[in-house]
């Protein structure tokens, strides 16, 4: 599948994150999981609905390769079931047939369930790819465009397993109307709410009917009519279909505001805040009010991810009083995407405490977010040559990682020297042995001393290092003379 010719990995129950260079294969295995999960989620929400094949171009281009196969087993407790996605390359001799039967059997118990359980739970699944990174660039704000969606289920989470941009929008409108219900009256109190919306609506058609008559109206004040008109038939209809109500919309909404600042601790508070045409989404930083366009991309970039998996777990889980303990397994390619440092070592355990029962498949770069996980839960993709060709192997850190130095979470958890290898630091390390041999007054080490101190400083840390060494080895030369010349004079 893509690059990867054969191999074979095993994920944990919490948290797996994957790390190695740069077209080894991470993004590759998140997208076979992604495939798998397509499947279950597609035959959960309508049976026999068909799941995201592999494509053509996505087979293994070596010469020996007759198709692709995700080979895949998910355990629920003590149920297994087994996956089997194939494609063949066009005129392949050799082929398989895809199986699917049991993973079909798995989403029709859910399916059942749904049906004939008043609010059951369903597993969340979700795929958040580097196509995140691209979100934000401007949210569709205008109360005029939005679109008229007043009923939210379950199966909205399961339009597409792949967060894109259509989430991001999705998601702030969500909010809205999340917000909106929570600022609404009770529901016992709906049907009193319907009968003024009611009466709200036949005195807006009368002005309406009246104002139209009038020549040269001015065309402004009908369409702000007909806008409010609009919205007004949309609540009602939102109160009369009694799917998906909300009942605990306040706690809903505070859980989702809670959560977010909970990864953004810089912010002290967020708001929705409207107008006559649009509204804005308002958070506080420090002293200064900010609009959420105004954030950083890496600001966005955790607004989203976690307001999107809080949205997805309230959708999926309508029965439970904390739905964010809702279970599911997300995949989150290049955690790091954008994040200060800072970030990096705290949206681990973050994320897994926020979320205690999902199952985290993550990718990274850093050796900040690395410092933070468990050596059980890192699988190091590496190449090796068998048989005059590269193949690739997983393997496990050979010592613990959590809690390390970043430098040693670099060299143990990616196997990567800390210490780049530029010729300013082969110019170091050349000085550092010439002082360790006691040869620091040579012209070669003087030489070297001379471009050290230009491009380091005389200050910095490493040439104090270097300098400390000396003054120990000047000490100890003194030392040596000052015997040595003893034991001449007698």
């Amino acid at each position: 599948f893509k690059r990867i010719r054969e191999l074979q990995i095993s994920l944990e129950d919490d948290l797996t994150v994957f790390v190695g260079d740069n077209g080894f294969g991470k993004s590759t295995i998140l997208d076979a999981i992604a495939i798998v999960l397509s499947w279950l989620r597609s035959n959960i929400e309508k049976e026999s609905k068909p799941g995201t094949y592999i494509k053509s171009h996505e087979v293994n281009n070596s010469v020996d390769v007759e198709y692709a196969s995700i080979d895949a087993n998910i355990k629920l407790k003590d149920f297994n079931t087994s996956i089997l996605i194939t494609k063949a390359k066009e005129g392949a001799y050799y082929s398989r047939n895809n199986e699917l039967l049991e993973v079909k059997k798995l989403a029709s118990i859910y399916r059942l369930v749904n049906k004939y359980v008043d609010n059951a739970s369903l597993p969340l699944m979700a795929y958040y790819s580097i196509a995140r990174s691209y979100i934000g660039g401007g949210v569709d704000r205008k109360r005029k465009n939005a679109k008229t969606k007043t009923v939210w289920s379950k199966f909205d989470v399961y339009d597409e397993i792949e967060f894109d941009r259509n989430d991001f929008t999705d998601f702030f409108q969500w909010l809205v109307f999340l917000h909106n219900r929570a600022s609404q009256e009770k529901l016992s109190e709906s049907q009193t709410t319907i009968n003024a919306l009611f009466s709200d609506i036949q005195s807006l058609k009368a002005t309406l009917t009246q104002l139209s008559a009038i020549d040269n109206i001015d065309s402004t004040v009908i369409k702000g009519l007909e806008l409010s008109l609009k919205e007004k038939l949309n609540y009602m209809k939102s109160l009369q279909s009694g799917e998906h109500k909300f009942n605990n919309a306040v706690s809903l909404y505070d859980s989702v505001i809670n959560t977010i600042l909970k990864f953004l601790p810089e912010f002290q508070w967020i708001k929705l805040v409207y107008g006559d045409d649009d509204y804005k989404i308002i958070l506080k930083k420090g002293e200064v009010e900010l609009d959420i366009q105004q954030l950083s991309q890496g600001e966005k970039t955790i607004f989203t991810l976690v307001g999107d998996l809080a949205r997805r777990l309230i959708l999926l889980n309508p029965n439970l009083s904390n739905p964010l303990l809702g279970y599911g397994i997300v995949l989150i390619d290049e955690i790091d995407l954008h994040l200060h440092p800072q970030w990096q070592q705290t949206i681990i355990e973050r994320l897994t405490s926020t979320f205690p029962n999902v199952q985290f498949v993550i990718t990274t770069h850093s050796p900040q977010v690395l410092s933070t996980v468990s050596s059980r839960s890192v699988r190091i993709l590496q190449e090796v040559e068998v048989d005059g060709v590269n193949d690739l192997i997983v393997s496990h850190p050979d010592y613990q990682i959590k809690g390390v130095s970043n430098q040693d979470a670099l060299l143990y958890g990616m196997r990567t020297d800390p210490i780049p290898s530029t010729k300013e630091n082969g110019w170091l390390e050349e000085y550092k042995k010439l002082v360790e041999l006691n040869r620091y007054s040579s012209d070669e080490a003087l030489l070297l001393r001379e471009k050290v101190v230009k491009h380091f400083g005389l200050d910095h840390p490493l040439v104090q290092e270097c300098d400390d060494l000396i003054s120990v080895l000047e000490f100890k030369n003194k030392i040596n003379q000052h015997f040595s010349g003893s034991k001449d004079i007698k």
